[in-house]
């Protein structure tokens, strides 16, 4: 599967070694050609992660007084060239890109003709004008030279204009990020900053152009003040337990433009304020919830005495996400404190057990995904144990009888558990979040959790697994370019 990607300006060494190796190789450049000409690649041109292709910019006059051109050739391995439809699409991503970078330097794209099928046609039909190129002239080598320019695209560059999404990444109060991939070069570090969403991680929104801000952390200035204003702005904190600068700082962006995921919102999903502020109903079981910081396990116990009765409790890490910490206590008496620290600034969540068990002695936790109040379905674990995560579809899930009773779920959810999530949405009005629940033998609803740090989209071989992750994609997709 080929796959194009705009690097101008932004190629990693292990990216230039596959580009001047593609040209060496196919006998297109020296070694030494390639080496001083690779800093031009555009646009890198991938089959199963070799390049197998590039396009390549250089800027260049042509007429005095007038700003540059980027002056656009293109290599494609002859195996790989395929249709002109790839060409058009890395023509396409090129201007796109490059209008959006450097409209301000330059008058646009220009490509001389060294291709000898392509000037022929170029002469002889209407090609490249239907295509929205204008013919310039002769070069200096007798080759055409036809341009399309920045203010007046035409032709197949006569797209809507991108959609301008500014995403919001916040790093965490101790300025920490995690390295989740090392190569060995730097500049391909790839950093995880904990507490931030994962929706637009893999997913691109068509028609959108993303940036990022990342804020937050322990040095950061009082204010941001952004150059170019965005149509929309996704704020992708989800953590508010780790994130109350970064947080704090987004309440400091006002551009007068759409916001999806108002920052104030962000702190409705923290477990102990969600369990004191979401009414409970007859129909709707919130468990109790509580934060503690103990200096020793007796601070934990006498709290649990005085609110759950000596009932059964978890206990967890107030940092923490999928069950990392989570212990679940019955004994008082042999409760497994060690290793948990207690000095009084050490923060942990209480909360009351719910024994969700079925009466076939399994466990079941479904999850939706709520976008702009709709709610979509993701899933329905079936699973042996009380502490339900993916891991737990390595197990009963492989069976086909749980298959089914989940596909049954995501094709049609019990009414009860859609007016849960409208409840869930009335309260936290977030315009996009997950929540976690179970559903008891006698009809009761009973939330896990909600907030936005879920994982929506996941990698399955079950077709009406991909369904489901392609219905969130479709409506968050429909969710951002309808804010705007």
């Amino acid at each position: 599967m080929m796959e194009i990607q705009f690097v101008y300006q932004n190629l990693t060494e292990e990216q230039k070694n596959g580009v001047i190796h593609m040209w060496v190789s196919a006998g297109v450049l020296s070694l030494q050609e390639a080496q001083n000409r690779v800093n031009q690649v555009s646009v890198l041109i991938l089959s199963e992660g070799q390049v197998v292709g590039v396009s390549t910019i250089y800027p260049a006059l042509l007429n005095a007084g007038e700003k540059p051109w980027f002056f656009l050739r293109m290599f494609i391995q002859e195996t790989s060239r395929g249709s002109n439809r790839r060409r058009t699409q890395i023509m396409q991503l090129n201007y796109t890109e490059l209008k959006q970078r450097f409209s301000e330097q330059y008058q646009g794209i220009a490509l001389e003709l060294e291709n000898v099928k392509l000037a022929k046609l170029s002469e002889t039909t209407d090609y490249m004008s239907r295509r929205g190129y204008t013919y310039y002239g002769k070069s200096s080598r007798g080759l055409g030279i036809w341009e399309v320019r920045f203010d007046t695209p035409m032709g197949i560059f006569d797209q809507p204009k991108p959609l301008q999404v500014l995403k919001i990444i916040g790093i965490p109060d101790d300025n920490r990020a995690n390295v989740v991939y090392n190569d060995g070069f730097f500049q391909q570090f790839a950093l995880l900053f904990d507490g931030n969403s994962s929706f637009l991680e893999k997913y691109k929104v068509e028609g959108c152009y993303e940036k990022t801000l990342y804020i937050g952390g322990e040095r950061y200035p009082e204010q941001f003040d952004l150059k170019q204003r965005p149509d929309v702005i996704v704020n992708m904190i989800c953590d508010p337990e780790i994130h109350t600068k970064s947080l704090s700082l987004l309440n400091t962006i006002s551009l007068g433009v759409p916001f999806i995921n108002r920052p104030e919102l962000i702190h409705k999903t923290s477990r102990d304020r969600l369990s004191q502020e979401l009414p409970s109903s007859e129909d709707f079981v919130i468990p109790k919830t509580l934060r503690i910081t103990p200096y020793d396990s007796n601070d934990i116990l006498k709290t649990a005495v005085e609110v759950f009765g000596g009932s059964s409790f978890l206990f967890r890490p107030v940092v923490s996400h999928g069950g990392e910490g989570l212990i679940r206590i019955d004994d008082y008496k042999t409760a497994p404190f060690t290793g948990y620290p207690m000095d009084g600034k050490a923060q942990y969540f209480m909360t009351e057990f719910i024994d969700c068990q079925n009466s076939d002695g399994l466990y079941r936790k479904m999850r939706f995904f709520i976008i702009d109040g709709v709610p979509y379905p993701r899933h329905k674990i079936v699973s042996e144990s009380w502490m339900i995560h993916s891991q737990s579809r390595s197990s009963l899930m492989s069976q086909k009888s749980y298959q089914e009773e989940e596909k049954s779920f995501l094709e049609n959810p019990p009414p009860i558990l859609k007016a849960f999530c409208a409840h869930v949405y009335n309260h936290l009005q977030l315009d996009y979040f997950g929540i976690d629940c179970a559903l008891s033998d006698d009809g009761k609803v009973v939330l896990f959790e909600a907030n936005v740090c879920m994982r929506p989209y996941a990698d399955h071989d079950e077709e009406y697994l991909k369904n489901a992750n392609e219905a969130v994609h479709k409506a968050f997709g429909n969710l951002v370019r309808g804010r705007s």
